[in-house]
């Protein structure tokens, strides 16, 4: 039962990391990913302010799609700078008892702006 757990855990990271490498274009250097208890902590160095936000997109949706870990912390340093950035993902999936508006009564809408 471990080594299931460790060979899912594992085979998640590798999915994190092509993906993270991926969405923000190879823009992060040095980087590493470790699991600590229940979070992923993602280092490295970022090239520019417009990589550590295609950094966090990537874990937010990641972590959407996959969630296995309640958090990932991202310490990215961007020109000498340190950054402690905590992105957390729901655990367990939503009910429709918690959205205000039931699914029935949701209609879409496209509202267009005045040119």
């Amino acid at each position: 039962m471990q080594h299931d757990t460790w060979h899912l855990d594992n085979q998640w990271l590798n999915d994190f990391s092509e993906t993270l490498v991926r969405d923000t274009h190879r823009l992060i250097n040095e980087l590493s990913i470790e699991v600590e208890s229940d979070c992923v902590v993602v280092r490295g160095d970022a090239r520019s302010y417009y990589s550590v936000q295609l950094a966090i997109h990537a874990a937010q949706t990641f972590g959407q799609v996959r969630p296995r870990f309640a958090e990932t912390i991202l310490l990215l340093s961007v020109g000498g700078q340190s950054l402690e950035l905590n992105v957390t993902h729901a655990t367990e999936p939503t009910h429709d008892a918690e959205v205000s508006t039931g699914r029935n009564a949701r209609r879409r809408e496209l509202t267009l702006a005045p040119v």
